[in-house]
């Protein structure tokens, strides 16, 4: 229990010690460290009262039927009837970056792989299977 009496909430790992799930972690520090512009100062403004959605998924065997789309459309309805002003979010992958851009979200900050050197502590590329070019972005959605 919490302090305050109501019940603490343990949610499963769902990567324990995965790799690749830290390297993500510091695409998204390092979209968040380059985060500039109007439209940033506007996200800032809204302080704490934002939602952050992580990670949309689907089983290889049932992509290309628009269940990323619904998911994100079903997410937005829901976050607007709990009148959330804003939605800040990481995408790094181009196929929901592209979904995100369809549902008006806007490009904060983008990373490329390509630049993140250093992980494994000997100076070698994070993503190196990446495609050249490849990047993840720190969008944001004004909902207000």
């Amino acid at each position: 229990m919490v302090n305050d009496g109501r019940q603490k909430l343990s949610l499963p790992r769902l990567a324990p010690k995965s790799t690749h799930l830290h390297k993500i972690f510091k695409l998204k520090r390092e979209a968040f460290a380059r985060a500039e512009g109007p439209f940033w100062e506007e996200v800032k403004s809204f302080g704490d009262n934002f939602a952050a959605p992580y990670i949309a998924s689907v089983e290889p065997g049932y992509r290309g039927n628009g269940l990323a789309t619904e998911m994100t459309a079903r997410s937005l309805n829901l976050l607007r009837a709990h009148e959330f002003p804003i939605i800040r979010s990481f995408f790094s992958s181009p196929i929901t970056r592209k979904i995100a851009m369809k549902a008006g979200y806007q490009e904060i900050a983008r990373v490329y792989y390509d630049e993140l050197i250093g992980f494994d502590g000997e100076g070698t590329l994070d993503f190196q299977n990446a495609e050249p070019g490849s990047f993840a972005t720190f969008m944001a959605l004004k909902l207000t």
